[in-house]
């Protein structure tokens, strides 16, 4: 086995006084790092972030799109999704 090698391994308890422990060696994979954006403003457009197969330092982190609700000139509710534009 040399450095590149993992080994792996698996205990079975068949019963309190009885256990079985399976080994085996594997190649450990390295991963490239993921180097793109953690926290995300949404978009009404479709955004990728490329993680596939890739290490990550955390967790994404992808912010709720601002909702505005102000009363309109009939006494209703009117809600703007995304923010309030020219107003």
């Amino acid at each position: 086995m040399d450095q590149n090698d993992t080994l792996y391994y698996e205990v079975e308890v068949i019963r309190q006084d009885e256990y079985e422990v399976g080994l085996e060696t594997g190649t450990a994979v390295e991963k490239e790092h993921y180097s793109g954006k953690y926290n995300v403003e949404p978009s009404f457009n479709k955004q990728t972030l490329n993680t596939r197969d890739k290490y990550m330092d955390d967790d994404i982190t992808v912010s709720a799109i601002q909702v505005s609700r102000v009363t309109n000139q009939t006494g209703g509710n009117t809600i703007f999704i995304g923010g309030i534009i020219n107003g």
